[in-house]
């Protein structure tokens, strides 16, 4: 695929992005020396995968996919308009079926990035991130990440509105991911959307994202980590319930379920965050 048809592919994946003051948008930069971290732990697992006709079929042997994954994401304002964004992540895998089990435990992949804010009216911004491979080896299985640096280049846009006392947001964006390596180039998609119940209650009761590879993949090994495939789609969809306990602090917890893809584990589980904004 030409470099044109995919700016042009990615333009029209281009999504409404409306939140309400204080949520993680991607549309907002952070004002200088202010912040967010939020400390998330992920629990996933499967016994069934999507195969090449986006239809859910169980691992061969009765095979099992655990994930426990912790992941620190922070945002920093550098100056006004410009963010640095961090995603850091720390998994323990097992795959296990009748005849073994495999375990890995240690950093993945780690991503670093930049977002600038670009208009005021309608608040808009672009998103430069590069994700860096972790020190594991891809020989270990189940293996940590494919071992190549991606880059991806997300544009969002967004404004708040409010029903009655209570703030509403529909949180969106969608990126270009350019993937070295063996990995298809991908395009991806996030979508949220909530309400704020009460000064310290508020629920997403939509959060969705997708992912979908290009298909100009080159063949690698990526054993029995089904979550490595070189190149799939993944439709995931889920919510959450956040608590307010006190000024600055969030604590958020709820599921999340793979609804469709294409040679990709199907699995869910659930996620638990702690917010910190400073």
């Amino acid at each position: 695929m030409q470099w044109a048809r995919k700016a042009i592919i990615l333009l029209n994946l281009a999504l409404t992005l409306l939140a309400a003051p204080g949520a993680k948008a991607g549309a907002w930069a952070k004002e200088p020396g202010h912040g967010l971290a939020i400390l998330t732990y992920y629990f996933y697992s499967t016994d069934d995968q999507f195969g090449n006709g986006w239809h859910k079929e169980p691992f061969g042997y009765e095979g099992r996919f655990v994930k426990n994954e912790w992941n620190l994401y922070t945002e920093y304002g550098i100056c006004k308009r410009l963010t640095f964004v961090g995603n850091f992540f720390l998994d323990a895998l097992t795959y296990e079926n009748r005849f073994e089990r495999q375990n890995n435990f240690g950093l993945a992949d780690q991503e670093v990035g930049l977002r600038y804010q670009f208009a005021d009216k309608i608040p808009q911004s672009l998103q430069l991130t590069v994700k860096i491979p972790g020190p594991y080896s891809v020989n270990t299985q189940p293996a940590l990440g494919n071992g190549q640096t991606d880059v991806e280049l997300a544009y969002y846009i967004g404004s708040s509105y409010k029903v009655f006392d209570h703030w509403g947001f529909v949180d969106a964006g969608a990126g270009f991911r350019l993937r070295t390596g063996a990995p298809a180039d991908e395009l991806r998609w996030y979508l949220t959307a909530g309400m704020t119940l009460t000064k310290w209650l508020e629920i997403y009761y939509v959060e969705a994202s997708g992912i979908h590879g290009l298909g100009d993949d080159q063949p690698q090994f990526v054993g029995n980590n089904i979550l490595l495939t070189t190149d799939f789609d993944l439709i995931k969809l889920g919510g959450s319930v956040l608590v307010h306990p006190a000024k600055n602090w969030t604590i958020q917890a709820g599921p999340y379920f793979s609804v469709a893809g294409r040679a990709t584990g199907a699995g869910g589980g659930f996620k638990l965050a702690v917010w910190r904004e400073f």
